[in-house]
């Protein structure tokens, strides 16, 4: 963490520091094995009859008045309160900086890694931030350049503050380390926030507050390293997982070690002692894993001393389902949005990425931001990078997201916008984008000017000219420049297409699944040469994470139904760097998209069909196979199950590449438990979906009438050779369809269409209907399958609505009716509440266009919720009539 301007000033006074810590151990050595306490401080000082604990000094120890941490600031004992136990060391802001550190006795400590731990409980700091530092000093007790690390920022979270654990691990001690500083800090916002600030950015600062110190102890630490042998920590079953674990000290007596292993919900799944060595016998134990279902799993390295967890390293690891694609393939419509490149991790990146199976990346180049890695941070790398993405046929598209980052550092506290440079003179930024362009101009295969979702680049009328600008600098380097810019789903686009030939348009969270086809259908209406989509990450901190990650699967699922030219995800893995190295892992949205990728990334949407009441499917075939997509969104968490014609798939594949086999009924359908989480089922006959795709009932409205009406059953035989075959037809309840049965013999391709006469009952109400349609083939072996033909009743000519409100106790319901013939209208209206008098009124005269909205009132009603009213229209000397339901929320 580093602390804005202020990082100089500390390490400048630490350097001056001629004290150090750790003084002698307080604890004595236990009986059992050796404690790995260095020193603790509790602040019970029972003999120090100052205000403030004994060997803590103001920091910074300066001559020189300073405004950020004023001498006015305070720290002192409190006696009344305490994380296990008063006393506690409060600091107190007074609206500044406040931090003191220890300069205690001396005590040397050894190679190898410490941890700091300490308990902080925050005051009023809503916009200040309370942390602890700790760090290497000299022989001297001067300041080791580059050892300061700082614990997690705490703040005020309500009305109630808690104590909270702070940690700080300091790693490999170096060689002339022989002593541990520790600060304790409240800082104000404009020293703890990082970054660089938006242009006009008011700081805010707590002007009363601060917070309270207690319990702080520095630990000895083994050394502890846990690592797998699969490069980006990814492995395909049904190859096991190989884990190797070190722990090590120059005396292990008391030290034990435990290696756990977790599924994604939490399950242990395996568990093994691990034996601590000496440095001298140092030696990594290797443990294997065997017959692991595909998902993500948490391997924990736990360390105890005396009993007591001192160290813990994770490591996360993916274990990828059965390929359903052919190997070493690339799938040019799915592809990452790509953070940075580490250029320590660059062998673990690029093998994640490649068992992606991904067809295209986009590299950010130009960030905007000092503290973000850019093109300049891994430049050297680059070359390494590109060269591989190729050999993966992986398309690569550069990402000028902000100003270039020799111009950023040059701006100050306030950086200007990437439209603010590109709208300037040229001269300012061509060298950097010659910089950059010129050795790779036939390596990228476009680039986006702009970052995904910013809407003030959207939302500005300078883009155009922007656009146009990076193209005529291009244009001396590259013959065609393919340039992409950004838009948003959210908003409707504009009517004038930008200068580009791509498209990268953003997804906003808000937009539900169903309504996702509809919100892209504007700018695939523009025809741009290319449309890409990104879609934001799920967001994994709430309650229920695998409804967040079954929202975001269909989400890709749906757009992918739109079949834009390529959708875009932020990389799903992470790099971190641990106590001994990096690491790049995947993560849950990781195992998710790899899925999607392998079961349909690259197939065309082909059907969407219905499954009973409230299942969904899609459907997509590649040329060679049929993949469903099936799901309920109104299913409870232990799902809904299902009978359904399936053909000759055998499993399912669940969004984690679990696979799960398939159930028979006794008349050769498969039962199919749906859950709000998508299903992949493969191995079905593409006739199969072909055929329960092309039968529908024509027209698709029924319109209110007394009389029957005819409608058309479209049966075509997608099937390679002659089908024969017979449909039985169950109505609504009270509905009557003639005829019930129907037997049909088709040529392969040829289509026929059966006469149907409906008729509903005189008080049924609009909305939705479906005649079942259970349909026994004929076709080399026999199927059976149950189809809803589904329908609207209604007005095509009228539209109607309604809803209901209560206020107090009094319901009030809402009757609209909308004329959209050609001719002027008049209807009876009526309402009726159950167990009250019907309510009448009259629409006179309703001219074509015209939109009138008719009140029915209720008095004296209690517990309407729940309850239903029929709302109902008659033409005055005319054939219209309408019936509606609505429920009382």
């Amino acid at each position: 963490m580093l602390f804005a301007k202020r990082i100089l000033m500390v390490i400048a006074c630490l350097c001056l520091c001629q004290y150090a810590i750790a003084q002698t151990p307080k604890t004595p050595e236990a009986d059992s094995g050796i404690s790995r306490i260095v020193h603790e401080f509790t602040f019970m000082e029972p003999d120090n009859l100052n205000d403030i604990p004994k060997y803590w000094v103001r920091f910074p120890d300066l001559t020189e008045p300073d405004p950020v941490f004023p001498r006015y600031t305070e720290g002192f004992f409190d006696r009344d309160i305490g994380h296990l136990a008063p006393p506690s060391f409060y600091l107190e802001h007074k609206g500044h900086c406040v931090a003191f550190r220890y300069v205690g006795p001396a005590a040397r400590i050894k190679p190898g890694d410490y941890l700091v731990t300490g308990w902080v409980k925050p005051d009023r700091i809503q916009h200040a931030r309370a942390t602890i530092s700790a760090y290497y000093l000299n022989w001297e007790g001067e300041y080791i350049e580059g050892t300061q690390r700082y614990g997690r920022l705490i703040g005020s979270q309500g009305d109630r503050d808690e104590w909270q654990k702070v940690e700080i691990h300091l790693p490999n001690a170096p060689k002339n380390g022989h002593f541990i500083g520790v600060t304790c800090w409240v800082v104000q916002q404009d020293v703890w926030m990082e970054g660089m600030m938006p242009h006009r950015y008011i700081s805010l600062r707590d002007i009363y507050g601060g917070a309270w110190f207690d319990d702080i102890t520095i630990y000895g630490l083994p050394r502890a390293v846990l690592k797998s042998t699969h490069p980006g920590n990814i492995v395909e079953k049904p190859a096991p997982i190989q884990l190797l674990a070190t722990v090590s000290d120059e005396e292990v007596e008391g030290l034990t070690a435990e290696l756990v292993v977790h599924n994604q919900d939490g399950d242990v799944v395996y568990t093994v002692k691990v034996k601590p060595r000496t440095y001298e016998e140092e030696e990594a134990d290797r443990f294997i894993l065997r017959g692991l279902e595909p998902g993500l799993y948490v391997a924990d390295l736990n360390v105890f001393s005396l009993g007591k967890s001192i160290l813990r390293r994770t490591l996360s690891l993916a274990v990828l389902g059965k390929p359903h694609r052919p190997p070493n393939t690339a799938v040019r419509q799915m592809g990452v949005s790509i953070t940075s490149v580490n250029p320590q991790q660059t062998e673990d990146e690029l093998a994640i990425l490649k068992a992606l199976q991904v067809g295209a990346a986009k590299l950010p180049l130009w960030t905007g931001q000092p503290t973000e890695p850019g093109y300049e941070m891994y430049r050297d790398n680059l070359h390494h990078v590109l060269d591989e993405m190729i050999k993966t046929r992986i398309t690569v598209t550069g990402v000028l997201a902000g100003p270039p980052l020799p111009m950023v550092k040059t701006v100050g506290a306030h950086a200007r916008s990437l439209l603010d440079i590109l709208s300037e003179d040229p001269t300012g930024w061509r060298k950097y984008l010659i910089s950059m362009v010129a050795p790779y101009a036939s390596i990228f295969h476009s680039w986006q000017i702009g970052r995904d979702g910013d809407i003030q680049f959207i939302n500005d009328e300078r883009a155009p000219a922007a656009i146009n600008a990076v193209r005529s600098e291009m244009q001396s380097m590259i013959t065609k420049p393919n340039l992409a810019s950004v838009g948003t789903a959210a908003d409707t686009p504009s009517v004038d297409k930008l200068p580009v030939q791509n498209l990268s348009i953003v997804l906003p969270k808000d937009i539900r699944p169903t309504y996702i086809p509809n919100h892209l259908k504007p700018y695939k209406q523009l025809q741009y040469p290319h449309l890409w989509v990104t879609i934001p990450p799920p967001d994994l901190k709430g309650l229920d994470v695998e409804f967040a990650l079954a929202d975001w699967a269909l989400r890709i699922i749906e757009t992918r139904w739109s079949n834009p030219s390529t959708i875009f995800v932020p990389q799903p893995w992470q790099t971190r760097k641990t106590a001994n190295h990096y690491v790049t892992e995947p993560t849950r949205c990781y195992i998710v998209y790899r899925t999607i990728i392998d079961m349909i990334g690259d197939a065309n949407p082909t059907s969407h069909l219905n499954i009973g009441s409230t299942g969904k499917a899609l459907a997509f075939d590649d040329g060679q196979r049929s993949i469903l997509v099936m799901w309920d969104p109104a299913a409870p968490a232990e799902g809904k199950e299902y009978t359904i014609q399936l053909g000759e798939a055998t499993e399912a594949i669940d969004i984690r590449g679990r696979s799960i086999p398939l159930e028979r009924a006794s008349d050769g359908r498969h039962i199919v438990k749906l859950t709000p989480s998508p299903l992949f089922v493969t191995g079905m006959e593409q006739w199969l979906i072909a055929f329960r795709a092309g039968l529908e009932l024509t027209p698709a409205h029924l319109n209110f009438s007394y009389e029957k009406k005819r409608h058309m059953l479209n049966v075509t035989n997608t099937y390679s050779k002659p089908m024969s075959g017979e449909i039985e037809l169950t109505p609504p309840s009270n509905w009557e369809v003639e005829p019930t049965r129907i037997k049909f013999s088709l040529y392969p391709g040829e289509t026929y269409s059966f006469p149907i006469d409906i008729r509903h009952p005189y008080n049924e109400t609009a909305g939705k209907k479906a005649i079942i349609a259970s349909i026994n083939i004929l076709s080399g072996q026999k199927y059976k399958m149950l189809v809803p033909l589904e329908f609207e009743l209604g007005l095509s000519d009228v539209h109607v609505w309604g809803y209901a409100v209560t206020e107090k106790n009094r319901l009030i319901v809402k009757h609209g009716v909308t004329n959209r013939s050609n001719s002027v209208l008049s209807f009876r209206t009526f309402a009726t509440y159950p167990g009250r008098s019907r309510q009448y009124r009259v629409i006179n005269e309703l001219l074509p266009g015209q939109t009138l909205t008719i009140d029915y009132r209720f008095s004296n009603v209690s517990d309407a919720s729940g309850k239903r009213i029929r709302l109902g229209l008659q033409e005055v000397n005319g054939p219209r009539m309408h019936n509606l339901e609505v429920v009382v929320p």
